[in-house]
């Protein structure tokens, strides 16, 4: 494997980490205003 290689690997690998912690990100912020919708009594629509 060259520099190259074992660089675009390690790059790869921390795209899929960040992706993933956006993603988990996002759905918590979500969750939480699904939750609050639910509390106030509104209708929470999914697009």
């Amino acid at each position: 494997m060259t520099e190259e290689d074992r660089t675009g690997a390690d790059l790869a690998n921390l795209v899929r980490g960040v992706v993933g912690e956006l993603t988990k990100r996002v759905q918590d912020i979500d969750n939480n205003y699904r939750a609050e919708a639910e509390k106030m009594g509104q209708l929470y629509i999914v697009r």
